[in-house]
């Protein structure tokens, strides 16, 4: 599994659409509203947070440093006004 330490922008000019299934905690962000087309696949997603500054935040559990625990570190930020999300739970 790749892990993303830092946060990045997703394109701010069309709309993204973003799948979180919060049964399996992952994120599947897409190119068009078909989903035909992933851009990006995020595992050990807990939650997704609407922050003040108009953005989703994405949080993802990575391991610990001491191996014992995880650590929720923000991987991802997507704009909420160019943002259709899913949520689905199955």
């Amino acid at each position: 599994m790749e892990i993303i330490s830092y946060l990045c922008v997703i394109n701010k000019t069309h709309m993204i659409v973003v799948t979180f299934n919060t049964k399996l905690k992952n994120l599947a962000i897409y190119s068009n509203l078909e989903t035909t087309t992933r851009m990006a696949f995020y595992e050990n997603v807990p939650t997704v947070q609407p922050s003040p500054e108009g953005y989703y935040l994405v949080l993802q559990d990575v391991p610990h440093s001491n191996g014992e625990s995880t650590v929720r570190v923000p991987v991802l930020r997507l704009p909420i006004a160019n943002t259709i999300m899913r949520i689905v739970g199955q």
